[in-house]
C-alpha cells in the first residue's frame, strides 16, 4: 500500500512536467551595449530594461562581420535581432530535479542579426546639457 501511494504522488508531480508543451520559437529586437565574451558566451545589457543578455549562439554570417571575442565591441551600442529557442531541459529531467512549477524546456538565445548604432547615445551617457560625457 505505501508503494501504491509514493508511486502516485510520484506520477501526480511528474506527469504535469512531462506533459508540457514546447513553446514556439519567436524573434525580438532590442537596443542593447555590448559587455563582452566569456565562458562561450556573448552578453548584452538591453537599453530599455538596463537587464543582462547572455547568448549561446551567435549565426555564423554575424560571427563573420563582428569579431565578439574581441574586446574591440565592447561597450558599443547595437540593435540585436535574436531568436528565443527553447529546448528539452534535459540535465534537470535525467537528473529528476524538475519541481512541479519549472518548465520541461529552457530558453537558448541565439544572435541572428547584428547593426552597430555608431551615433546612439544613451540618455545615461549624456551631461545635463545634452552633451556626451
Amino acid at each position: 500500500m505505501k508503494n501504491l501511494i509514493i508511486t502516485l504522488v510520484v506520477i501526480m508531480f511528474v506527469t504535469p512536467i512531462l506533459a508540457q508543451k514546447k513553446p514556439e520559437s519567436r524573434t525580438k529586437i532590442i537596443v542593447a551595449s555590448y559587455n563582452g565574451y566569456a565562458t562561450d558566451a556573448y552578453f548584452f545589457t538591453n537599453n530599455a530594461t538596463n537587464s543582462e543578455l547572455k547568448f549561446n549562439h551567435v549565426e555564423t554570417d554575424v560571427r563573420n562581420k563582428f569579431d565578439l571575442k574581441s574586446k574591440l565591441f565592447v561597450g558599443k551600442y547595437f540593435r540585436v535581432t535574436y531568436r528565443i529557442d527553447f529546448v528539452t531541459n534535459e540535465e534537470q529531467k535525467q537528473e529528476g530535479k524538475l519541481s512541479k512549477t519549472q518548465s520541461a524546456f529552457k530558453k537558448q538565445l541565439t544572435i541572428i542579426k547584428l547593426e552597430e548604432l555608431p551615433d546612439f547615445i544613451n540618455e545615461e551617457d549624456e551631461d545635463d546639457d545634452g552633451k556626451r560625457r
